[in-house]
């Protein structure tokens, strides 16, 4: 990410990092973004799903213990002044664990229901790139060549003249309305594995969204 720094994902297999961690030490950085050693990990989005009930995360890690030793090393992450800058102003989430409220109760999502009140919580996955208010643009400090992400609002610069099915085409299909593929940035093998309740919370949700300028962060 040019001079905001350089993110490497670990490897988190048992051939990788995932051989030192127990249950309950990987349960604390998915929801709470802190390593066993007590430092915040770098990028992660904790937050984004720390409403994950219990036996989703318990289902998370048993998925995890089952899955092939790895022997490939993960390189060290790098943050630069602008990265760190950014991170101070909040205009880009680095240094996660500070931004968790680690002493207030786990906020938990309601049943889950093809309702805007759910997709609110589907929706916080889509903050990380699109910004708070889902509004896109420019990530603060990126490449000029990095993607930049779409407005998920309905403006007109965003999902105003969409149709729930042009939507859904994108989650399945990974192409826009304008008929052209998607960025590799965007999760599309993530979105593509939503159930029907989840992608019809998430465009309820959208659909009630302030609509705002694309870049309105």
């Amino acid at each position: 990410m040019g001079p905001i720094g350089s993110f490497h994902p670990p490897n988190i297999t048992s051939g990788g990092i995932g051989k030192d961690y127990s249950d309950a030490e990987m349960a604390r950085l998915l929801i709470s973004g802190i390593k066993r050693d007590g430092t915040s990990v770098i990028f992660m989005p904790s937050g984004d799903f720390r409403w994950w009930p219990d036996e989703d995360v318990v289902a998370l890690i048993s998925w995890w213990r089952k899955q092939p030793a790895v022997d490939r090393p993960g390189g060290a992450n790098e943050v630069g002044t602008l990265g760190k800058v950014l991170d101070r102003q909040d205009m880009l989430p680095i240094d996660i664990a500070r931004r968790i409220d680690h002493d207030a109760p786990r906020e938990t999502a309601p049943e889950p229901t093809p309702t805007a009140a759910y997709g609110a919580y589907i929706a916080k996955l889509c903050q990380g790139c699109h910004g708070p208010t889902l509004a896109g643009g420019p990530i603060p400090g990126a490449p000029p060549d990095m993607a930049v992400p779409s407005n998920l609002t309905p403006h007109a610069t965003g999902l105003a003249d969409w149709s729930k099915e042009e939507f859904f085409r994108v989650l399945d299909e990974g192409i826009n309305k304008d008929g052209k593929k998607l960025d590799p940035m965007m999760p599309l093998g993530t979105l593509k594995a939503m159930n029907e309740t989840e992608r019809e919370a998430l465009w309820a949700y959208l659909q009630k969204l302030p609509a705002k300028p694309l870049g309105e962060r």
